[in-house]
């Protein structure tokens, strides 16, 4: 299993990962300064927000990348048959990669809170980087289960996505569900509004995962954080044991 994780450590050194996020920062860190400079007030809070967002949001998008690229090219060249002829039972072997991805997800969360912590006060961008790195374990898990289902990269990034986006705003669908202004109460918006809140309460609570309201406002707290990993252990579980299913499903 040791050495599963570090041929995966080793992969993301040579696709020159670390250099791509350090790239995407500075360009996250730049457009925020550039955000900062043409805003009429509370020019630190409009750089910060922008600045944090675009990390997070580049920090997904190049973890999502990899994960889904990386199984591709194993299961094309034969790696990961190779792997499962060796007497390894496939939960360690699903683990193994799993532990590779989400130490890389930390190293990317580091990265980030580097940059979040030009910023922001040190402690501030901890948590938030601390958090960060919850959410981009949750995507890499997720990534897995999404190409063990649909085998198809293109398919696996649409959905690894449409997850991210759609748990990112459900707190703002559920805010107009439940709002003034939606007053119809016919069967059919009782039925929306029922929808959204079962949506609610499958999907993760990401708009609580490192937002960029942290840097900017300086309101991060511990029991913030707790709320996120408790969160994060939870669905970690969920979708580890989906993917398990999946591969022993699987006929390679």
């Amino acid at each position: 299993m040791r050495a599963i994780i570090v041929m995966t450590l080793r992969e993301a050194l040579r696709n020159r990962l670390a250099w791509l996020a350090l790239a995407a920062f500075a360009g996250a860190l730049l457009l925020g300064w550039f955000a900062s400079a043409v805003a009429l007030t509370e020019s630190a809070q409009v750089r910060a927000i922008a600045s944090g967002s675009l990390m997070r949001l580049t920090a997904v998008l190049v973890l999502c990348l990899f994960v889904v690229t990386s199984m591709v090219r194993e299961i094309q060249d034969k790696s990961l048959e190779l792997l499962l002829s060796f007497p390894l039972p496939r939960w360690r072997l699903l683990l193994s990669k799993l532990c590779g991805y989400w130490v890389i997800a930390g190293l990317l969360a580091l990265l980030a809170t580097l940059g979040a912590a030009t910023l922001a006060p040190w402690p501030d961008a901890l948590i938030w980087g601390a958090s960060l790195a919850c959410e981009l374990m949750l995507v890499a898990t997720f990534s897995v289960l999404c190409l063990f289902t649909f085998a198809q990269p293109t398919a696996a990034i649409a959905s690894v996505f449409s997850f991210y986006l759609l748990a990112r705003s459900m707190a703002a669908m559920r805010l107009m569900a439940h709002g003034p202004l939606s007053l119809d109460t016919d069967a059919g918006q009782s039925f929306i509004v029922a929808s959204i809140d079962l949506l609610a309460f499958l999907l993760p609570e990401l708009d609580r995962f490192s937002p960029a309201a942290w840097l900017a406002y300086h309101d991060a707290s511990l029991q913030d954080l707790a709320t996120v990993v408790l969160q994060t252990a939870v669905y970690l579980t969920l979708l580890a044991s989906a993917a398990l299913v999946d591969l022993y499903r699987k006929n390679f």
